[in-house]
């Protein structure tokens, strides 16, 4: 499956964005979607029923409360893969720059500030997320949206937060 993904965005994209190996160079890749809204839309669409495959497979078998670690959730109508119960976590624009930054400085990359303002802009903001998953959880009459700020300097107690959320989702400890 992962070679006819790879197969399918090196069609879709262009074979630059394929190594040496065959696999996907990110950076590559990410200059090509982070630059047009709409090749950015077709990477997700590539991409949605593999993530999804491989999320089952994961999940299966699994009981009890599982914590799921995904950016796209609102961007791609995720909501219900976990039952619109969601904490969506803000950061302002100067924090997501640095983080960005940084991140792609570990993998050995360094973008210009422009670069970065475009990967920025092609994501969905804190209220657009707000609202798909909200609108989400009305649509269903099921889930909870929890929101928290992680900008740099904020007071945010994960602990606190996480206690919240056990105790509105009526989890045993």
């Amino acid at each position: 499956g992962y070679v006819n993904v790879r197969e399918q965005i090196a069609r879709s994209f262009g074979s630059l964005v394929l190594n040496s190996e065959g696999f996907i160079n990110r950076k590559e890749l990410g200059d090509v979607v982070f630059n047009d809204p709409e090749k950015l839309e077709e990477l997700n669409a590539i991409m949605r029923t593999p993530m999804l495959v491989r999320l089952r497979r994961e999940l299966y078998g699994k009981n009890g409360l599982i914590l799921i670690n995904a950016a796209l959730i609102a961007e791609s109508n995720l909501g219900f893969v976990c039952n619109n119960n969601v904490l969506n976590i803000y950061v302002n624009k100067d924090t997501q720059r640095k983080r960005l930054e940084a991140r792609c400085l570990e993998q050995g990359r360094k973008l210009t500030p422009e670069q970065i303002d475009r990967r920025i802009q092609s994501q969905y903001n804190y209220e657009q997320k707000n609202k798909i998953l909200a609108d989400a959880i009305r649509r269903s009459n099921n889930g909870s949206l929890w929101v928290i700020d992680n900008s740099n300097g904020a007071d945010t107690n994960f602990c606190e937060v996480f206690d919240k959320i056990m105790e509105d989702l009526r989890v045993l400890r």
